[in-house]
């Protein structure tokens, strides 16, 4: 199930996060499942180069290892994750007993898609903690292979009867026309610095 979240970028989660204004601050930041514990990593790197040094980083093992490191640290930003192999049932522990986890500090669940669901269908009590504190992480615009951007390049020599050095030289000398896939051969080509000449 995927929930329709705001997205974010990274920093600008980080920094929210710090902005948070009180005591039992609860926010989730959801992200690929494959990609969790790293972002949480990241996250705590930008949490700490914005000169957060409270932050704690941790990846649970269970609901018991979640309540223990709430509680051992009441204060500073909880960095969490490891929350995709929670149950229903797990999920329904943490709702009856909310009140074990309130802190003083800033908690943030980093968590994949079917995670945040199941928190948000079988917690509601604890789910009124987070309110509207919750994202997707933005992701990056998928890259293209080797072999698929050579495929563009030959479409491109086709469509135009051009070579690349001819391409390169007509943008260096500023009568490249402007049609937009001239713009997407130079960048293909790795030449962006010559858009716009």
């Amino acid at each position: 199930m995927t929930v329709l979240l705001p997205t974010t970028r990274l920093g600008d989660f980080a920094v929210q996060a710090l902005e948070r204004p009180g005591p039992n601050d609860w926010l989730a930041l959801v992200v690929p499942l494959t990609e969790t514990n790293v972002t949480a990593e990241k996250l705590t790197k930008e949490l700490a180069a914005l000169e957060d040094n409270s932050q704690l980083n941790r990846t649970l093992s269970s609901v018991a290892s979640f309540v223990g490191i709430v509680r051992k640290h009441p204060e500073g930003t909880l960095v969490l994750s490891g929350f995709d192999a929670f149950t229903a049932e797990d999920w329904q522990f943490i709702d009856r007993e909310r009140s074990l986890l309130q802190r003083q500090g800033v908690t943030i669940l980093v968590l994949g898609d079917e995670a945040i669901g199941q928190l948000f269908d079988h917690t509601p009590n604890f789910a009124s903690w987070l309110g509207g504190a919750a994202w997707r992480l933005e992701q990056k615009a998928p890259t293209l292979s080797a072999e698929d951007r050579e495929r563009r390049l030959d479409a491109l020599r086709r469509w135009a009867r051009w070579t690349d050095t001819e391409v390169i030289t007509q943008a260096e000398q500023g009568q490249l026309p402007p049609d937009p896939p001239f713009s997407e051969w130079l960048v293909l080509l790795g030449r962006g610095d010559l858009l716009g000449k």
